[in-house]
């Protein structure tokens, strides 16, 4: 089983109890799907993708998921995590960013700030092309934190919106190289 711990990190150094694993499959104890339902059940309900406890659990458990865990130090409990997947996506080398979750009472310490520059980071360093994620456009929250906080663009392969057809999110991207 991969992993790297990165205790104490410079960005989580104002919550020094907070330690975090990049890992295959370094999860079993982890209720990530709990996590996930929590804060995006009602996100996706309110979408034209609706909400589908199997087909999102098969796709958090998937062989290709890769996961970063921020966890408390101490009590070794999970705080936040994100999913990710090394994938190509029309003919690029992407580092795809399924899920970035963090628990009520740990947001606002620039823990997702953490989680995505470390993500970054590991893009960088495996030689991808681009980072790239979905976000509903509902969610001006994610939405502002990625495009202002994060710089993150309209990637090319984000659908647009005409007469006939409206969608729900938004693809965006930071290109690399």
């Amino acid at each position: 089983m991969a992993s790297c711990h990165l205790t104490r990190a410079k960005h989580l150094s104002h919550v020094s109890s907070l330690r975090s694993t990049i890992s295959f499959k370094d999860c079993q104890n982890f209720k990530k799907k709990d996590l996930m339902k929590r804060n995006m059940k009602s996100q996706y309900e309110s979408t034209s993708w609706g909400w589908n406890t199997k087909s999102k659990e098969k796709e958090m458990f998937e062989q290709s998921a890769w996961y970063l865990i921020v966890r408390e130090s101490v009590s070794n409990l999970p705080v936040a995590f994100s999913h990710f997947r090394f994938d190509i996506d029309f003919h690029y080398e992407v580092l795809y960013v399924y899920e970035i979750q963090v628990e009520e009472d740990y947001r606002g310490k620039s823990i997702g700030k953490f989680i995505m520059e470390t993500l970054e980071r590991l893009c960088i360093q495996s030689k991808m092309e681009k980072i790239i994620l979905t976000v509903f456009k509902q969610n001006q929250g994610a939405r502002r934190f990625f495009r202002e906080v994060m710089e993150f663009k309209l990637d090319e392969s984000s659908p647009a919106d005409t007469s006939e057809e409206h969608f729900d999110y938004e693809i965006l991207s930071k290109k690399y190289g």
